[in-house]
């Protein structure tokens, strides 16, 4: 037992510097892919590891007592239960006693254990609770990985971040698995990185990187001969080009992506396309036709359970019925699409619609509402780092108190 212990020691006060996510415990302030910062939800302090990562780590089935053992010996503290961290002086100590008796086979096949462990938890949908304690570890361990579980990584954590609107984590992994596709020559994974390079750099506001990452995207996945790759990133390029207002190439791009959604017979993502030809036309100033789109496709999400889907067609509803003075209407699907977000997650959704709704009741004239409502999205968009959005609903709240 005491030469279990003391191998535990090495491995749980050393590997975890990097295995157990300690490269976050220098906690950096997120840098968005417009290159503005905003703070992590979680408060700074030491980074901590659950049991099950430990006993992939250690490859000690009881480490649950050993762990035990090193808190009452004051060399792991235990800050949550079932969660465990180390002073940063201990852990450094351990690192070098690790390196000094230890293999580098060794601390590698640790690592793999621990990768492994983290990559199984991925793919079982884990809950959004588990990946916010787990997210500083899961980015380190993504940082250490082989290239091959660096794209597994990414692959894995992107839907988190994309619904969460944390464009510096999502960006950055998936740069990171950029690198490793090309270092292994694997030309779907490269598509599939630099489709959500783009999607990261949109949500982010720097739509002409978004324009590059999926014009590269494109040209891949024709060479793969994918059309279903080919027609989401054309939907992509369709949405850049509205956000860049050249709306010519929009049509162009949506129209050719819906060909293809409709020769593959998948009505679900055409409908996606709908809905941003739907915007098309209310760039266009055809409000009535936007709507028609916007029905439709929430037809069709609503009929599929596409709850994202679902949302983003009632936060288009908000919008084209306010620009048509259909202030009850708006309101009504307002507080339907606040739901829906909360619901799913959708933060920076959640701040857009929260913006429409005060500049529905400013413009029907209730302007106590109107403050409430900038206000929580003023809030919501500095915290999650949405900078377009907390601008104009500051400026909006400013001009109230004018």
């Amino acid at each position: 037992m005491r030469e279990h212990l003391r191998a535990a020691q090495r491995r749980c006060l050393g590997d975890a510097r990097g295995a157990l996510g300690v490269r976050g415990q220098l906690r950096r302030t997120r840098i968005s892919c417009r290159g503005t910062g905003f703070p992590p939800d979680r408060p700074p302090g030491r980074p901590d590891f659950a049991v099950a990562a430990a006993r992939a780590l250690t490859d000690v089935p009881d480490v649950e007592e050993l762990l035990a053992e090193l808190a009452a010996a004051h060399l792991v503290e235990e800050p949550v239960p079932g969660r465990f961290a180390l002073h940063d002086l201990l852990r450094l100590f351990a690192r070098e006693r690790c390196r000094g008796s230890e293999s580098s086979e060794e601390r590698s096949l640790a690592l793999e254990r621990v990768h492994k462990h983290y990559l199984e938890a991925l793919a079982d949908n884990p809950a959004d609770l588990w990946l916010a304690e787990e997210r500083d570890n899961l980015i380190a361990a993504a940082h250490q990985a082989s290239p091959a579980d660096a794209i597994a990584f990414a692959a894995g954590l992107s839907w988190y971040f994309r619904r969460r609107s944390e464009v510096a984590d999502w960006a950055a992994l998936n740069t990171l698995a950029l690198e490793a596709a090309r270092s292994l020559g694997d030309v779907r994974a490269e598509a599939l990185a630099l489709k959500e390079l783009g999607a990261a750099c949109e949500r982010g506001f720097k739509f002409a990187e978004a324009q590059q990452h999926w014009t590269a995207a494109l040209a891949l996945a024709r060479s793969l001969s994918d059309r279903q790759l080919e027609a989401v990133t054309l939907n992509n390029l369709g949405i850049v080009h509205w956000r860049r207002r050249d709306l010519p190439a929009a049509v162009t791009s949506l129209e050719a992506s819906l060909t293809l959604r409709e020769k593959l017979d998948d009505s679900q993502g055409a409908a996606y396309v709908r809905t941003n030809l739907g915007l098309v036309h209310a760039a266009l100033g055809d409000l009535p036709a936007a709507l028609v789109c916007y029905e439709e496709t929430l037809t069709t999400f609503r009929a599929c359970g596409d709850r994202s889907g679902e949302l983003h067609a009632l936060a288009n509803m908000v919008d084209a019925h306010r620009q048509l003075g259909s202030l009850d209407r708006a309101l009504e699907l307002a507080e339907e699409a606040l739901q829906l977000a909360r619901s799913v997650g959708d933060r920076q959704i959640e701040a857009g619609v929260l913006l429409d709704r005060g500049i529905v009741h400013e413009l029907a004239g209730c302007p106590e509402k109107a403050r409430e409502s900038y206000g929580e999205a003023v809030r919501l968009s500095r915290r999650i780092g949405f900078r377009w959005g907390e601008s104009e609903a500051s400026r909006r709240l400013a001009a109230l108190d004018a």
